[in-house]
Protein backbone atom coordinates (compact mmCIF):
# COMPACT_ATOMS: atom_id res chain seq x y z
CA UNK A 1 0.00 0.00 0.00
CA UNK A 2 1.23 3.38 -1.26
CA UNK A 3 1.91 5.74 1.76
CA UNK A 4 0.01 9.12 1.44
CA UNK A 5 2.04 12.41 1.58
CA UNK A 6 0.98 14.16 4.48
CA UNK A 7 -0.31 17.77 4.27
CA UNK A 8 2.74 20.37 5.58
CA UNK A 9 2.71 21.85 8.48
CA UNK A 10 1.88 25.76 9.16
CA UNK A 11 5.50 26.87 10.61
CA UNK A 12 5.31 29.07 13.39
CA UNK A 13 7.84 32.02 13.90
CA UNK A 14 11.42 31.20 15.93
CA UNK A 15 10.24 27.28 15.35
CA UNK A 16 13.43 25.23 14.91
CA UNK A 17 13.95 21.52 13.61
CA UNK A 18 16.51 18.85 15.07
CA UNK A 19 17.99 17.16 12.35
CA UNK A 20 18.91 13.47 12.16
CA UNK A 21 22.78 14.69 13.73
CA UNK A 22 21.18 16.12 16.54
CA UNK A 23 22.16 19.81 14.90
CA UNK A 24 19.28 22.34 15.51
CA UNK A 25 18.14 24.38 12.66
CA UNK A 26 16.31 27.90 12.10
CA UNK A 27 13.21 27.59 9.92
CA UNK A 28 12.02 31.04 8.26
CA UNK A 29 8.41 31.09 7.95
CA UNK A 30 6.91 32.17 5.04
CA UNK A 31 5.56 35.95 5.07
CA UNK A 32 1.98 36.04 6.17
CA UNK A 33 -0.62 38.98 5.67
CA UNK A 34 -3.50 39.58 8.02
CA UNK A 35 -6.30 40.02 5.81
CA UNK A 36 -7.18 43.49 7.42
CA UNK A 37 -4.29 44.61 6.13
CA UNK A 38 -5.99 42.99 2.34
CA UNK A 39 -8.44 44.49 3.07
CA UNK A 40 -6.85 48.13 3.31
CA UNK A 41 -5.04 47.07 0.40
CA UNK A 42 -7.88 46.93 -2.03
CA UNK A 43 -9.91 50.00 -0.65
CA UNK A 44 -6.87 52.22 -0.98
CA UNK A 45 -6.59 51.14 -4.77
CA UNK A 46 -10.48 51.71 -5.07
CA UNK A 47 -10.33 54.92 -3.43
CA UNK A 48 -7.27 55.67 -6.26
CA UNK A 49 -9.30 54.81 -9.10
CA UNK A 50 -11.86 56.95 -7.95
CA UNK A 51 -9.84 59.69 -7.55
CA UNK A 52 -8.50 59.22 -11.01
CA UNK A 53 -11.58 58.71 -12.71
CA UNK A 54 -12.99 62.25 -10.60
CA UNK A 55 -9.94 63.82 -11.60
CA UNK A 56 -10.48 62.39 -15.07
CA UNK A 57 -14.37 63.93 -15.66
CA UNK A 58 -12.99 67.05 -13.45
CA UNK A 59 -11.02 67.47 -16.48
CA UNK A 60 -12.46 66.77 -19.44
CA UNK A 61 -15.81 69.21 -17.73
CA UNK A 62 -12.83 72.15 -17.95
CA UNK A 63 -11.98 71.19 -21.50
CA UNK A 64 -15.49 71.15 -22.76
CA UNK A 65 -16.21 74.80 -20.85
CA UNK A 66 -12.91 76.36 -22.62
CA UNK A 67 -14.68 75.35 -26.29
CA UNK A 68 -17.35 77.82 -27.79
CA UNK A 69 -20.06 75.60 -27.18
CA UNK A 70 -19.40 75.51 -23.32
CA UNK A 71 -19.70 78.66 -23.33
CA UNK A 72 -22.63 78.62 -25.07
CA UNK A 73 -24.16 75.89 -22.89
CA UNK A 74 -23.12 78.12 -19.76
CA UNK A 75 -24.32 81.18 -20.58
CA UNK A 76 -27.66 78.98 -21.30
CA UNK A 77 -27.66 77.66 -18.05
CA UNK A 78 -27.24 81.51 -16.18
CA UNK A 79 -30.15 82.52 -18.31
CA UNK A 80 -32.55 79.46 -17.33
CA UNK A 81 -31.46 80.05 -13.38
CA UNK A 82 -32.04 84.06 -13.62
CA UNK A 83 -35.49 83.70 -15.69
CA UNK A 84 -36.32 80.94 -12.72
CA UNK A 85 -34.95 83.35 -9.91
CA UNK A 86 -36.85 86.61 -11.74
CA UNK A 87 -40.23 84.33 -12.00
CA UNK A 88 -40.13 83.26 -8.25
CA UNK A 89 -39.53 86.81 -7.07
CA UNK A 90 -41.94 88.10 -9.14
CA UNK A 91 -44.90 85.59 -8.19
CA UNK A 92 -43.77 85.83 -4.67
CA UNK A 93 -44.37 89.98 -5.01
CA UNK A 94 -47.82 89.47 -6.97
CA UNK A 95 -49.14 87.15 -4.18
CA UNK A 96 -48.34 89.49 -1.38
CA UNK A 97 -49.20 92.96 -2.87
CA UNK A 98 -49.90 92.59 -6.72
CA UNK A 99 -52.90 94.66 -8.76
CA UNK A 100 -55.07 92.98 -10.75
CA UNK A 101 -53.03 93.23 -13.85
CA UNK A 102 -50.52 91.15 -12.36
CA UNK A 103 -52.84 88.45 -11.29
CA UNK A 104 -53.83 88.27 -14.53
CA UNK A 105 -50.09 88.15 -15.87
CA UNK A 106 -49.90 85.42 -12.76
CA UNK A 107 -52.54 83.49 -14.48
CA UNK A 108 -51.02 83.72 -17.84
CA UNK A 109 -47.64 82.35 -16.97
CA UNK A 110 -48.83 79.61 -15.19
CA UNK A 111 -50.75 78.07 -18.02
CA UNK A 112 -47.20 78.90 -19.84
CA UNK A 113 -45.52 76.77 -17.63
CA UNK A 114 -48.21 74.29 -17.54
CA UNK A 115 -47.92 73.50 -21.26
CA UNK A 116 -44.49 73.87 -21.16
CA UNK A 117 -44.48 70.81 -18.36
CA UNK A 118 -46.66 68.59 -20.46
CA UNK A 119 -44.51 69.51 -23.80
CA UNK A 120 -41.73 67.97 -21.49
CA UNK A 121 -43.53 65.32 -20.49
CA UNK A 122 -44.46 64.60 -24.04
CA UNK A 123 -40.96 64.45 -25.22
CA UNK A 124 -39.85 62.30 -22.08
CA UNK A 125 -42.96 59.45 -23.87
CA UNK A 126 -41.68 60.03 -27.36
CA UNK A 127 -37.84 59.12 -26.29
CA UNK A 128 -38.63 56.51 -24.56
CA UNK A 129 -41.38 55.63 -27.42
CA UNK A 130 -38.09 55.56 -29.67
CA UNK A 131 -35.62 53.72 -27.38
CA UNK A 132 -37.91 50.82 -27.49
CA UNK A 133 -38.70 50.71 -31.19
CA UNK A 134 -34.57 50.97 -31.78
CA UNK A 135 -34.18 47.86 -29.28
CA UNK A 136 -36.57 45.81 -31.23
CA UNK A 137 -34.70 47.19 -34.50
CA UNK A 138 -31.77 46.35 -32.95
CA UNK A 139 -33.17 42.94 -31.56
CA UNK A 140 -34.75 41.53 -34.95
CA UNK A 141 -31.28 42.36 -36.77
CA UNK A 142 -29.95 40.09 -34.59
CA UNK A 143 -32.36 37.54 -34.74
CA UNK A 144 -31.82 37.28 -38.60
CA UNK A 145 -28.10 36.17 -37.77
CA UNK A 146 -29.25 33.83 -35.19
CA UNK A 147 -33.02 32.86 -34.87
CA UNK A 148 -33.92 31.85 -31.41
CA UNK A 149 -37.23 31.59 -29.38
CA UNK A 150 -36.96 35.36 -28.67
CA UNK A 151 -38.44 36.11 -32.11
CA UNK A 152 -42.13 35.11 -30.90
CA UNK A 153 -41.83 37.58 -28.29
CA UNK A 154 -40.75 39.92 -30.54
CA UNK A 155 -43.47 39.14 -33.13
CA UNK A 156 -45.78 39.28 -30.60
CA UNK A 157 -44.90 42.81 -29.48
CA UNK A 158 -44.82 44.01 -33.22
CA UNK A 159 -48.24 42.51 -33.73
CA UNK A 160 -49.70 44.36 -31.14
CA UNK A 161 -48.30 48.02 -31.92
CA UNK A 162 -49.65 47.46 -35.55
CA UNK A 163 -53.30 46.10 -34.05
CA UNK A 164 -54.32 49.86 -33.85
CA UNK A 165 -53.96 50.15 -37.49
CA UNK A 166 -57.32 50.23 -39.25
CA UNK A 167 -56.19 49.00 -42.58
CA UNK A 168 -57.99 45.86 -43.54
CA UNK A 169 -55.31 44.60 -45.52
CA UNK A 170 -52.98 44.94 -42.99
CA UNK A 171 -55.13 43.58 -40.37
CA UNK A 172 -55.82 40.12 -42.47
CA UNK A 173 -51.79 39.80 -42.56
CA UNK A 174 -51.69 40.20 -38.75
CA UNK A 175 -54.49 37.50 -38.39
CA UNK A 176 -52.36 35.26 -40.68
CA UNK A 177 -49.30 35.73 -39.01
CA UNK A 178 -50.69 34.79 -35.35
CA UNK A 179 -52.21 31.59 -36.79
CA UNK A 180 -49.02 30.37 -37.90
CA UNK A 181 -47.95 31.28 -34.77
CA UNK A 182 -49.81 29.12 -33.11
CA UNK A 183 -50.21 26.22 -36.02
CA UNK A 184 -46.14 26.15 -36.77
CA UNK A 185 -43.09 28.22 -34.75
CA UNK A 186 -40.20 27.94 -37.41
CA UNK A 187 -38.54 31.04 -36.49
CA UNK A 188 -36.87 31.55 -39.90
CA UNK A 189 -40.51 31.28 -41.44
CA UNK A 190 -42.03 33.95 -38.82
CA UNK A 191 -38.89 36.12 -39.66
CA UNK A 192 -39.74 36.06 -43.59
CA UNK A 193 -43.27 36.42 -43.16
CA UNK A 194 -43.25 39.58 -41.31
CA UNK A 195 -39.99 41.38 -43.69
CA UNK A 196 -42.31 40.04 -47.14
CA UNK A 197 -45.73 39.66 -46.10
CA UNK A 198 -46.68 42.37 -43.33
CA UNK A 199 -44.14 44.85 -43.48
CA UNK A 200 -44.46 45.15 -47.54
CA UNK A 201 -47.75 46.30 -46.87
CA UNK A 202 -46.90 49.79 -45.00
CA UNK A 203 -44.30 49.82 -47.35
CA UNK A 204 -46.20 50.10 -50.38
CA UNK A 205 -48.07 52.81 -48.46
CA UNK A 206 -44.91 54.81 -47.57
CA UNK A 207 -43.14 54.44 -50.91
CA UNK A 208 -46.64 56.31 -52.45
CA UNK A 209 -46.54 59.17 -49.72
CA UNK A 210 -42.63 59.32 -50.70
CA UNK A 211 -43.88 59.36 -55.14
CA UNK A 212 -46.63 61.38 -54.35
CA UNK A 213 -44.36 64.20 -52.23
CA UNK A 214 -41.10 64.27 -54.57
CA UNK A 215 -43.46 64.99 -57.33
CA UNK A 216 -44.97 68.02 -55.82
CA UNK A 217 -41.67 68.94 -54.59
CA UNK A 218 -40.27 68.84 -57.87
CA UNK A 219 -43.17 70.70 -59.54
CA UNK A 220 -43.33 73.55 -57.13
CA UNK A 221 -39.55 73.97 -56.89
CA UNK A 222 -39.29 74.42 -60.38
CA UNK A 223 -41.95 77.36 -61.25
CA UNK A 224 -40.43 78.94 -57.96
CA UNK A 225 -39.07 82.30 -58.90
CA UNK A 226 -37.06 82.69 -55.29
CA UNK A 227 -34.36 80.42 -54.28
CA UNK A 228 -34.83 80.78 -50.59
CA UNK A 229 -38.68 80.01 -51.07
CA UNK A 230 -37.43 76.67 -52.64
CA UNK A 231 -34.96 75.74 -49.54
CA UNK A 232 -37.99 76.42 -47.42
CA UNK A 233 -40.46 74.22 -49.06
CA UNK A 234 -37.92 71.51 -49.28
CA UNK A 235 -37.28 71.87 -45.02
CA UNK A 236 -41.20 71.78 -44.31
CA UNK A 237 -42.21 68.77 -46.99
CA UNK A 238 -38.95 67.03 -45.21
CA UNK A 239 -40.62 67.73 -41.66
CA UNK A 240 -44.56 66.51 -43.06
CA UNK A 241 -42.90 63.73 -45.13
CA UNK A 242 -41.20 62.34 -41.59
CA UNK A 243 -44.24 63.29 -40.03
CA UNK A 244 -46.80 61.25 -42.29
CA UNK A 245 -44.35 57.95 -42.88
CA UNK A 246 -43.52 57.95 -39.09
CA UNK A 247 -47.42 57.71 -38.70
CA UNK A 248 -47.84 54.69 -40.80
CA UNK A 249 -45.07 52.70 -39.23
CA UNK A 250 -46.85 52.95 -35.70
CA UNK A 251 -45.06 56.31 -33.93
CA UNK A 252 -46.01 59.33 -32.55
CA UNK A 253 -45.19 62.00 -35.00
CA UNK A 254 -44.70 64.82 -32.46
CA UNK A 255 -41.80 67.51 -32.72
CA UNK A 256 -38.90 65.66 -31.04
CA UNK A 257 -39.95 62.24 -33.27
CA UNK A 258 -39.99 63.81 -36.28
CA UNK A 259 -36.65 65.80 -35.68
CA UNK A 260 -35.44 62.57 -34.52
CA UNK A 261 -36.25 60.52 -37.46
CA UNK A 262 -35.87 63.51 -40.03
CA UNK A 263 -31.76 63.15 -38.66
CA UNK A 264 -31.74 58.70 -39.07
CA UNK A 265 -32.93 59.67 -42.64
CA UNK A 266 -30.44 61.95 -43.37
CA UNK A 267 -27.63 59.36 -41.80
CA UNK A 268 -29.13 56.63 -43.95
CA UNK A 269 -28.94 58.57 -47.15
CA UNK A 270 -25.66 60.07 -46.11
CA UNK A 271 -24.23 56.24 -45.55
CA UNK A 272 -25.84 54.42 -47.95
CA UNK A 273 -24.40 51.91 -49.81
CA UNK A 274 -21.87 52.10 -52.76
CA UNK A 275 -23.42 49.69 -54.56
CA UNK A 276 -27.20 51.62 -53.99
CA UNK A 277 -25.40 54.92 -54.95
CA UNK A 278 -24.03 53.14 -57.82
CA UNK A 279 -27.20 51.91 -59.27
CA UNK A 280 -28.98 55.04 -58.93
CA UNK A 281 -26.21 57.28 -61.16
CA UNK A 282 -26.72 54.77 -63.19
CA UNK A 283 -30.18 55.58 -63.41
CA UNK A 284 -29.83 59.12 -63.71
CA UNK A 285 -27.35 59.10 -66.38
CA UNK A 286 -29.77 57.44 -68.44
CA UNK A 287 -32.09 60.43 -68.35
CA UNK A 288 -29.86 62.94 -68.76
CA UNK A 289 -30.80 63.28 -72.27
CA UNK A 290 -33.93 64.21 -71.39
CA UNK A 291 -32.61 66.18 -68.98
CA UNK A 292 -30.80 68.16 -71.18
CA UNK A 293 -33.61 69.32 -73.15
CA UNK A 294 -36.18 70.89 -70.14
CA UNK A 295 -34.41 74.32 -68.88
CA UNK A 296 -32.74 75.30 -66.03
CA UNK A 297 -35.73 75.51 -63.10
CA UNK A 298 -37.48 72.23 -63.96
CA UNK A 299 -33.70 70.51 -63.70
CA UNK A 300 -33.59 72.06 -60.30
CA UNK A 301 -37.10 70.81 -60.00
CA UNK A 302 -36.22 67.11 -60.26
CA UNK A 303 -33.05 67.55 -57.95
CA UNK A 304 -35.39 68.46 -55.42
CA UNK A 305 -37.67 66.03 -56.04
CA UNK A 306 -34.94 63.33 -56.64
CA UNK A 307 -33.41 64.49 -52.92
CA UNK A 308 -36.62 64.25 -50.82
CA UNK A 309 -37.09 61.12 -52.52
CA UNK A 310 -33.97 59.08 -51.41
CA UNK A 311 -34.78 61.22 -48.06
CA UNK A 312 -37.94 59.93 -47.51
CA UNK A 313 -36.54 56.29 -48.42
CA UNK A 314 -33.88 56.54 -45.50
CA UNK A 315 -36.89 57.86 -43.30
CA UNK A 316 -39.02 54.73 -43.97
CA UNK A 317 -35.93 52.42 -43.26
CA UNK A 318 -35.40 54.47 -40.02
CA UNK A 319 -38.86 53.50 -39.42
CA UNK A 320 -39.41 49.95 -40.42
CA UNK A 321 -38.70 47.46 -37.45
CA UNK A 322 -36.78 44.82 -39.76
CA UNK A 323 -34.27 46.08 -42.06
CA UNK A 324 -35.42 46.11 -45.81
CA UNK A 325 -32.79 43.74 -48.11
CA UNK A 326 -34.23 45.32 -51.12
CA UNK A 327 -32.56 48.52 -52.65
CA UNK A 328 -33.40 51.87 -53.06
CA UNK A 329 -32.24 52.08 -57.01
CA UNK A 330 -34.93 51.18 -58.73
CA UNK A 331 -37.39 52.82 -56.25
CA UNK A 332 -35.61 56.03 -57.20
CA UNK A 333 -35.19 55.43 -60.66
CA UNK A 334 -38.62 55.34 -61.33
CA UNK A 335 -39.41 58.11 -59.42
CA UNK A 336 -37.26 60.30 -61.68
CA UNK A 337 -39.21 58.68 -64.58
CA UNK A 338 -41.87 59.88 -62.78
CA UNK A 339 -41.35 63.69 -62.47
CA UNK A 340 -39.83 63.75 -65.93
CA UNK A 341 -42.85 62.35 -67.62
CA UNK A 342 -44.88 64.83 -65.56
CA UNK A 343 -42.53 68.43 -66.55
CA UNK A 344 -42.94 66.88 -70.30
CA UNK A 345 -39.90 67.07 -72.86
CA UNK A 346 -41.48 70.40 -74.05
CA UNK A 347 -42.56 72.06 -70.59
CA UNK A 348 -39.58 74.71 -70.60
CA UNK A 349 -39.70 76.86 -67.54
CA UNK A 350 -37.20 79.45 -66.99
CA UNK A 351 -37.41 81.52 -63.47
Amino acid sequence: MKQQKPFKRVVEENESLVDSQGVEEKIKPFKRESREALNISNDEAEIEVLAESSISSLESGIDFFNTITGIIVAIFIFILFAVLADTVATISRIISSGTLAEYIYLIGLSILLFVLLLNVVSNIKQLKFIKNAEHIKNSFRHQKDNFTQEIITLTNTLLNHYEKNSDPELKNGIAIIRDELNTSQIYSEIYKDLDREMLPIIDKKAKQIIRDASMQAALSTAISPIAIFDMVLIIWRSMLLTKNIASLYGFRPGSLTTLILLKQGILNVAFAGIAEMATEVTNEMAGRSVLSKVSKSAGQGISNGVLLARLGYGIMNACRPIESDKGRGSFISSIVKSIIGSMGEDKTMDK
